[in-house]
């Protein structure tokens, strides 16, 4: 009788831990692949927008909102641009056509410092997670950093959090 209670709880703990395997092999696999296909998503998305935004016009709103925040000055200018006010119009498009969460434009005020541009909201917009012109991203993404300096579009890894839900990243340069 011996015996067999010792058979009995090798092969137990043999098919836990293969189960446990295979389990997690399963699930790796299963998140990699989601990451992979909402990463593959987002890219697309981005090169679309960024291939319909009109370079000369964010260029311009980009050096207003440059020297406002380098000379202090009010942010109304860069509100009361037309171009601004375009471009903010098309990203809210944009942003509606394509089912994304939050859509905005940065550039790089200073090395390691990005500064908001224009946020896909309305213009009528006042709410909560609205960034303005000449405002600095407090939080740091590696991923976006490595965006500006390789100037690649970079996709983030499938995130949580209580305050976002769950979210793909994707940071794309003017191309």
């Amino acid at each position: 009788m011996r015996f067999q209670v010792k058979m009995l709880l090798l092969f137990s703990s043999v098919m836990l831990l293969s189960n446990s395997l295979l389990f997690y092999f399963l699930y790796t696999s299963s998140c990699k692949l989601v990451q992979d296909s909402f990463g593959m998503q987002t890219r697309h998305m981005a090169l679309s927008i960024v291939h319909n935004l009109d370079v000369e016009k964010f260029k311009k709103v980009a050096e207003k909102t440059m020297e406002t925040k380098a000379r202090k000055l009010d942010k109304s200018t860069v509100l009361a641009m037309p171009e601004y006010k375009e471009l903010r119009q098309q990203l809210w498009q944009l942003k509606n056509q394509h089912g994304i969460k939050y859509l905005f434009t940065m550039v790089e005020y200073r090395p390691g410092q990005y500064m908001y541009v224009i946020d896909g909201f309305p213009l009528d917009y006042r709410g909560k997670g609205l960034s303005l012109p000449t405002e600095i991203e407090t939080n740091h993404y590696q991923d976006l950093v490595e965006a500006f300096a390789e100037k690649t579009i970079k996709v983030s890894d499938l995130t949580y959090s209580d305050k976002w839900g769950a979210a793909v990243s994707t940071f794309a340069p003017p191309v």
